[in-house]
Order: C-alpha cells, then structure tokens, then sequence
C-alpha cells in the first residue's frame, strides 16, 4: 500500500511541474502570444530621404493605432518586396529600420524588433502588410492599402548641354565623343556614339554594344 501511495504521489508531483514549466514558457517567451490585429484605414507618404545610394521611404498606416514604418530600397519609389528588419545598423536594400519603425500605443511608440513586411506594389496603388514582434514582446498583425505616388527626380537631358568631339573616319565610320555637362560645367556623362560620314544629323536610336562589337566600327 505504501508503494501505491509513493507512486501515485510521484505522479502528482510530475504533472505539478509539468504544468509549471508550461506556463513558465508561455509567460517567458511569448512564442504563444496571439498577435493584435490593428485595423488600417488608408496609408499615406510620410516623406522619403536620400541617403548614399538609397533611399529612406516612410509610410504611415493610419486606423485603430497609427503605424510608422521606414523602407529602405534603391529606387525612387517604394518598390515591391519582402522588407526585413535592418540588424547592422548600414542602409541595405530590401528592410526596415527597426529605430524609426514603430505603433502608437497609449504608453507611447512600441518599436518594430523583427518580423517581415511585405509591400504589393499596382501602379500608384500599394498594399502593405505583415506581422510584427515589438520591443515590448507584444505582437501586432496589420494590412492596409492606398495611393502613393513617388516622382521620379532624375534630372532631365534637358536640363544639360553637350559638346560633340568628333573623331577621325574609322573603316569608313565617324565617331562623335559626347560629354553631357550640367549648367555648371561639371561633366555627368560621355558617350561614345558612331556614324555614317554622310548623315546630316545624330538624329536617331542607336544600340549599346560590348566591347568585342565595338572594336569593329559600325553605324549606329
């Protein structure tokens, strides 16, 4: 009978801890933790900054609780992709920058710490998304859609003048250097583009070609 007793009471004692350790899990981590889902009523531009080789895209997502987030991409709109969390600190294309990503809770700004966002891009019309672990250990989940529209500010070839060096008759060819300067003189670009002797003009499409091929002089 004193066997039973020890038994049985073992088995008590196990599932006692077994359901500690469980909630102590749960408790602990958050792996188990349902996300909020935050209602997004449109999305706005919250401006765009030039950095080196990138850019800096913040969109606001407005509903329930207001959403910041900064893209980083290397176009001159936010393009689609999959954005990941920025962890070294330098701009890389394809993420987000977890210090200026954020919710607003009544506390104040809970910071993006990890999680994907996506970003569905139509035209002028975006669709963006995902689930989010804060810095606070909370969860959110998000989607919402609106317009956008980002202006290309690539200078215009008319805003720069040129200036056509043309070289000697080659294989029965003339090859005209053209240097592209801007309207203080500093040069952006040259090209080297080729002609036939008897053309009035340089007037017309001509073809990029490789090293190999251009060698062999050719109209065009």
């Amino acid at each position: 009978m004193r066997k039973i007793y020890l038994i049985i009471g073992l088995i008590c004692t196990v599932c006692v801890l077994w359901s500690c350790t469980d909630d102590a899990v749960d408790e602990l981590t958050g792996k188990y933790k349902a996300p909020e889902v935050i209602s997004v009523s449109g999305i706005a531009d919250g401006g765009v900054e030039k950095q080196d080789n990138f850019r800096v895209f913040t969109v606001e997502l407005n509903g329930s609780q207001k959403i910041s987030i900064a893209f980083t991409g290397n176009r001159y709109y936010l393009h689609e992709s999959s954005y990941t969390p920025n962890n070294s600190g330098v701009l890389t294309n394809n993420t987000y920058i977890k210090t200026a990503s954020y919710v607003e809770t009544a506390s104040g700004r809970d910071y993006f710490e990890s999680g994907t966002v996506r970003v569905y891009k139509d035209g002028d019309n975006y669709r963006i998304g995902g689930m989010v672990w804060l810095t606070s250990g909370n969860v959110i989940e998000f989607e919402g859609n609106g317009t956008i529209v980002y202006v290309d500010d690539a200078p215009v070839v008319s805003d720069y003048v040129y200036d056509d060096a043309v070289n000697a008759e080659d294989n029965g060819i003339l090859t005209h250097n053209i240097t592209l300067t801007d309207k203080s003189g500093n040069p952006v670009a040259v090209i080297s583009v080729r002609t036939d002797p008897a053309a009035k003009s340089l007037a017309g499409t001509y073809t990029v070609v490789d090293f190999a091929t251009a060698i062999i002089p050719a109209a065009g």
